[in-house]
């Protein structure tokens, strides 16, 4: 069997990522016959259609879009392979990315950070904070090495090799002195005005308390940069352990009586990819510091 050419197969990666050939070519400066010429001879080696060309442009086939996703993997190994060799020979610095939850980012990954930075001076790390369905994404294509994420969350692990990292408890929270400071029952805050976390969300598929209850108002996103000063303007939420210590000054915990709410959180990486040395490092002092981290102090 013929094997394709890298060139080709970063043809169709190109192709597949910007949704047509000229797209593709002026974001790369290649010359569109050049590009097309590619895809064509991919096509003839593998023997499948990979594109369908229209009046509107190329679009992948299903055999195309599955074969994409592979190869921009296999092309990720190629890149992260070079660059572990050239370091290990101090041509180049160690590269490692990570895909993180804003609980894990505000609790172990500074302190596993500094100590990965100590065992690796030439180390050079790229964080994502994404929804772990998008950080699942990067994680399959190559482009993260490892990822931490909700274990309930709406995704699939059962790809990827998973480890159980930590359990994190969350209480619904607002600012000092807020009306619904005292309540006890989870229908006295339907009204409310939420700030809508992923961990509510979770609640509100998975736990059997939230079945009747919807958010009327709220603004959904993970950023605290918007989410924290919407608390001082009257919203409530629903906030780990590690977020309600870092802004214990300014919030307090409603005593809702719905029973325990904690977050199942895995580390996560591709089953059957070895791991680059720092990943590895990395993954174990993560661990390390998840066992050594108070959890359940508010």
């Amino acid at each position: 069997m013929r094997k394709p050419k890298i060139q080709q197969l970063e043809s169709l990666v190109t192709v597949a990522k910007f949704g047509s050939i000229n797209a593709a070519a002026k974001a790369n400066n290649i010359p569109q016959p050049s590009l097309s010429r590619a895809i064509k001879e991919l096509e003839e080696t593998v023997e499948l259609p990979l594109v369908i060309r229209g009046r509107q442009g190329i679009t992948l086939t299903k055999a195309g879009r599955v074969f994409a996703e592979h190869v921009s993997s296999v092309l990720s190994e190629i890149d992260r392979a070079i660059e572990e060799a050239q370091a290990m020979t101090g041509r180049s610095n160690t590269k490692l990315s990570i895909g993180l939850s804003p609980i894990t980012g505000n609790s172990i990954f500074p302190n596993a950070l500094e100590r990965m930075m100590n065992s690796f001076p030439d180390l050079s790390v790229h964080v994502e904070d994404n929804p772990i369905g998008q950080n699942i994404q990067h994680l399959r294509s190559g482009y993260l090495d490892l990822a931490v994420g909700n274990a309930d969350a709406d995704a699939s692990f059962g790809e990827f090799t998973s480890e159980h990292l930590f359990d994190c408890p969350f209480r619904f929270v607002c600012q000092k002195g807020h009306p619904l400071e005292h309540a006890t029952r989870l229908e006295e805050l339907s009204e409310a005005r939420w700030w809508v976390t992923g961990e509510l969300q979770i609640c509100m598929r998975k736990n059997p308390h939230f079945a009747h209850f919807s958010v009327r108002q709220g603004l959904d996103t993970r950023s605290h940069l918007v989410g924290v000063p919407l608390l001082e303007k009257g919203f409530v939420s629903l906030l780990s352990a590690v977020q309600i210590r870092k802004y214990r000054d300014r919030l307090s915990i409603i005593p809702i009586d719905c029973g325990p709410i904690v977050g199942h959180y895995s580390l996560l990486y591709r089953r059957g990819v070895p791991l680059t040395r720092a990943a590895m490092r990395m993954a174990a002092t993560l661990h390390q510091e998840a066992d050594a981290y108070d959890w359940h102090s508010f």
